[in-house]
C-alpha cells in the first residue's frame, strides 16, 4: 500500500512486474473495491476510455451495466477468477456494436489488488452466433424435407438429430 495525502486511507500501489503498461492486450490494476489504481494503452485503446479518465470507477463505463454486480461480487472475492464481459456500445468510436472480453483478473495479496487482464473474444462469440444461426436454418429446411433424416453418434448409436419426419414416423412406431 502507497501512503496518501494525510487522511486519506492507504491505495493500493501498482504491481512492480516489469513492463505489464506495454503488453499488447489490455491491462487494467483494480483493487477489490472495484476502483482502477492504472491501466495500460492497449486498455485506453480497446475501451476509448482515457487513462486518467479509467481510474477510480470510471473504467466500469465500458462495461455493461448488468454486468456490474458479478463484476463487483468477484473482485470483492480477493482471489482469482475469470468472467466473460460484454463492453458498452457506444462508450467510444473504438468500441464496436459488439466487443466481449474475457478479464482474467489475477488478485495480489501483496499489493492489495488485481492485475486483470482483457482478452477481446468478439469474434469467437460471432462465430459462434453464426454456427447457432446456421444450425438452426439447417433445422428448419430438414424439417421441411419430405424425407426422414437424422443423424446418430457412431460410437453409443445416440441420435443426435431428427427431423420432425423422423420424429413422427419413431413415435408413431412406438405407439404400435
Amino acid at each position: 500500500m502507497t501512503a496518501t495525502s494525510e487522511g486519506d486511507p492507504p491505495r493500493p500501489a501498482e504491481p512492480s512486474m516489469p513492463g505489464w503498461q506495454w503488453l499488447p492486450t489490455a491491462v487494467l490494476v483494480v483493487t477489490a473495491g472495484g476502483e482502477a489504481t492504472a491501466v495500460n494503452a492497449a486498455f485506453s485503446e480497446l475501451t476509448g476510455i482515457a487513462d486518467d479518465a479509467a481510474r477510480g470507477v470510471g473504467w466500469r463505463a465500458a462495461v455493461v451495466a448488468s454486468a456490474h454486480a458479478p463484476l463487483l461480487a468477484a473482485l470483492a472475492a480477493e482471489r482469482d477468477f475469470t468472467l466473460q464481459l460484454r463492453l458498452q456500445r457506444g462508450v467510444a468510436q473504438a468500441v464496436q456494436a459488439e466487443t466481449w472480453v474475457d478479464c482474467s483478473a489475477r488478485w495480489l495479496p501483496a499489493v492489495g489488488c488485481y492485475l486483470c487482464q482483457l482478452h477481446d473474444v468478439s469474434a469467437v462469440r460471432t462465430a459462434e452466433a453464426g454456427a447457432r444461426a446456421q444450425a438452426q436454418q439447417l433445422r428448419m429446411v430438414a424439417n421441411n424435407v419430405p424425407a426422414l433424416i437424422a443423424a446418430f453418434d457412431a460410437r453409443d448409436n445416440r441420435c443426435l438429430f431428427a427431423n420432425a419426419g423422423y420424429a413422427r414416423t419413431l413415435e408413431e412406431a412406438r405407439a404400435l
